[in-house]
């Protein structure tokens, strides 16, 4: 419905759904936040007659069954890109979507860019990270902080991003930011608080666990070479000097 009158307003919407209104039919009709805020602003009698039983939609929990099956579909079409395991890259592309499903999708693609840079062909957690903070997914990182600021702060101005119906229920969405923020607080403070050794100290066990973290291959063997005629005359009579033997 947004998109009947873009930059004119809400009046020709208003009034296409207080004539289907009007019919006495049952109706349900779907809102962004931008024109559920523009139906507010409008007289008593027609956000009574229009607004008055909102069905609110909010993202995935980050523990849904429906965004886990969302990361899963995602891991089985890449093909085997996506190296990461399913459970960090599932908390990784939340954290940095918001849950949003086009944001996440939108993330991945860079995330595999950032890998191809790298020349490698797979995702790993770390091009998650870079695709996050790359100028290709700037306009969803805005948005993407600006609801962890919702979220957190409870205001904003940006009429698109806050609902305009309030959030009565408590969202687990709500507490995974809030504990992604007081995560990102407390490795800012114990990392401000070490020397410059100690520092130098703990980035090295990183790197140390990161390395052990790392998949084991198996080492391949070596080849045998191609058998000369002297081998193959060798085997042979080894061959048949045996069954002579029984």
């Amino acid at each position: 419905m947004q998109h009947l009158t873009p930059g004119k307003g809400v009046a020709l919407t208003t009034d296409i759904l207080l004539t289907m209104s009007g019919l006495g039919l049952p109706m349900v009709y779907v809102s962004n936040f931008s024109l559920g805020h523009k139906l507010l602003k409008r007289n008593q009698e027609d956000t009574q007659r229009l607004i008055a039983q909102p069905r609110i939609m909010w993202p995935d929990a980050p523990e849904s069954k429906v965004w886990t099956d969302f990361i899963e579909e995602c891991i089985t079409v890449s093909d085997g890109r996506i190296r990461a395991k399913p459970a960090d890259f599932s908390h990784e592309i939340y954290r940095g979507s918001y849950g949003l499903k086009r944001a996440a999708i939108h993330l991945m693609v860079q995330a595999y860019i950032q890998a191809r840079t790298l020349n490698r062909t797979r995702i790993e957690i770390e091009d998650v990270h870079r695709a996050y903070i790359s100028s290709s997914y700037y306009s969803y990182r805005v948005d993407v902080e600006e609801l962890e600021r919702i979220a957190i702060q409870k205001n904003s101005k940006r009429d698109d991003l806050n609902c305009p119906f309030g959030s009565p229920i408590r969202s687990n969405v709500v507490q995974f930011v809030r504990k992604e923020r007081d995560n990102r607080v407390a490795q800012a403070a114990f990392k401000g608080a070490l020397t410059a050794e100690e520092r130098e100290t703990h980035k090295s066990l990183k790197l140390d666990t990161d390395m052990k973290a790392q998949k084991h291959q198996r080492p391949k063997r070596p080849s045998l070479g191609k058998p000369t005629n002297d081998d193959l005359g060798n085997a042979f009579s080894d061959y048949f000097g045996d069954k002579d033997d029984e």
